[in-house]
Order: C-alpha cells, then sequence, then structure tokens
C-alpha cells in the first residue's frame, strides 16, 4: 500500500491539467502578505525543498495537493509476529481552480491501480467528488465587497485563494454567481486546530 500510494508522491504532471492561470492582482495580493518563509518558520514546519518558502502562496492556493490521512494494519500493540493481510489508508486529493473533479478522479484512480503491484488486490471507495471554484477578484461585486469591508474596518481585504471544501460556493461559480468567502479572525484562533477558538469580544457589535 505505501509503495502505491508513493506514485502520487510529488504529484505527477498529469495532475497539473486545466490549472486556472494566477493572474498579476492575486500575484500583487500575495506579495502584501507575510512571507511564505516567515509563515514555515512561525508554524514550526520544515521546508521540504528550498522553494518552499517563495512558492508558498501558489503551492498552497493555486495547485493541486495530495494528503495521506491515515494508514493502517493490524493493531500495532500486540507482540506477534503475523503478517497482516489487508492494509486501509484515507487519502484525499485537493483540487485547483479550474480543473474538473470527475476527470481528476479517473487519473487518480487510474494512477493507483496501475502502481497496484501483482498478487495484490485494490478496492478503492471514492467519495462523492466536489468542483473547485474560483471567483474573479476584479469582478465588480466582489470589489464592492472588498469597498464595503474596507469601509467598516479601515484595511483593505486582498483577494487570496484558499483551500477548501464548500460544495455550494462550486455550485454558485458554474452558474455564474459571484460569491465573497470571508472570515474574521486572528491567528490565535488556531482554526481546524484540536484548541479552535474564537473569542466572545468578536461576537459584540456594539
Amino acid at each position: 500500500l505505501q509503495r502505491v500510494l508513493a506514485r502520487l508522491i510529488d504529484l505527477p504532471a498529469d495532475f497539473s491539467a486545466g490549472i486556472a492561470p494566477v493572474t498579476d492582482s492575486e500575484r500583487a495580493a500575495w506579495a502584501q502578505l507575510p512571507a511564505g518563509d516567515d509563515l514555515l518558520r512561525e508554524a514550526g514546519a520544515i521546508p521540504a525543498d528550498p522553494a518552499a518558502g517563495t512558492e508558498f502562496y501558489e503551492r498552497t492556493g493555486a495547485r493541486p495537493s495530495l494528503t495521506v490521512h491515515s494508514i493502517a494494519a493490524g493493531d500495532p500493540t500486540l507482540h506477534k509476529t503475523s503478517i497482516v493481510q489487508e492494509a486501509l489508508a484515507s487519502v484525499s486529493l485537493r483540487l485547483a481552480p479550474g480543473q474538473d473533479a470527475d476527470a481528476m478522479s479517473e487519473l487518480f484512480e487510474r494512477t493507483l491501480r496501475e502502481a497496484c503491484p501483482a498478487g495484490a488486490t485494490l478496492d478503492i471507495e471514492v467519495w462523492p467528488p466536489a468542483q473547485p471554484a474560483w471567483m474573479d477578484p476584479e469582478h465588480a461585486v466582489l470589489r464592492l465587497g472588498f469597498d464595503a469591508i474596507e469601509r467598516a474596518t479601515g484595511t483593505r481585504p486582498l483577494a487570496v485563494r484558499s483551500g477548501g471544501t464548500i460544495p455550494v460556493a462550486a455550485a454558485f461559480a458554474g452558474r455564474g454567481i459571484p460569491t465573497i468567502l470571508s472570515g474574521f479572525g486572528t491567528d490565535d484562533d488556531n482554526i481546524h486546530s484540536p484548541n479552535e477558538r474564537m473569542e466572545l469580544r468578536r461576537l459584540d457589535w456594539a
């Protein structure tokens, strides 16, 4: 199973098909954000390669990514010399704007099956795929939203691509309905971490 999954490490070039190019305005927005090297260092992350910091925003927001969430085989707490006949893994492929979920699902499964060694059986349970969504940051509706947030906070927001699983956003985008996804919080909120939180004072509208 590990050899099968290794075929997807550093996603093959075919998995970059259809990616929407990054606009000049998006890159200009990235340039105003904290440097990727600083973010990695603050998170205690060790760069996988020298370009991890300089390509931080492109890699995390504009390219597909594969995550192996878990691998299981047998009970490691038992003292025995038997070899288990089955291994399980949970894997997700997060797509980039412009890519087609159905086509990528087929490529994903085909790549895994081609990597499966002789004598092994590979069963794949595919969850319903979700299409990626992208909104043009220059769209009039988004610009009006930016204007409103700037008036309310005194700071103009930046449009930044962000990984997430929000199928309804893709449904809106597919129908040409401009949608603004915005959140208010700080790094201390620890979003999606075990101690995710929001200070009560942020709910005070007085």
